[in-house]
């Protein structure tokens, strides 16, 4: 039997958690499943400790910012470089954005986003993935 890929969001605002989810479920193709959580380390064990191909992250919550939590999870899984999505409404400065985008390879959804933004952000994820 196949195992299903899987889709990790962390997110520490459940509002979004639930809504990405739900945007995100009925977006993906058969043989995906969406995982959530919504405590960052939690996130990084399940990451680090299962088969997940794609994760969408928060840069911005309260006991682990999303920079260390991307970075940490490259630690030991260097092959999501390039399927980590950075979810945020803060702006970044220079530096930042360098860290996270050219130096640990992550893709970048500015909130607010729209539905279609987050789709065609999601279908590049998936076609990089088969």
């Amino acid at each position: 039997m196949a195992t299903n890929k899987v889709l990790l969001v962390i997110d520490d605002d459940p509002v979004v958690v639930r809504s990405l989810h739900r945007f995100v479920r009925d977006s993906l193709p058969d043989g995906w499943e969406v995982w959530e959580e919504t405590d960052p380390l939690q996130g990084l064990v399940r990451a680090t400790s299962h088969r997940v191909e794609i994760v969408f992250v928060d840069l911005v919550m309260p006991t682990m910012k999303g920079e260390e939590l991307v970075a940490r999870l490259l630690v030991d899984r260097p092959e999501m470089r390039g399927s980590i999505v950075v979810c945020s409404g803060m702006p970044l400065n220079q530096a930042e954005e360098h860290h996270l985008f050219f130096e640990l390879g992550c893709r970048e959804l500015r909130k607010p986003f729209t539905l279609e933004q987050l789709d065609q952000l999601l279908w590049e994820l998936i076609e990089e993935q088969e």
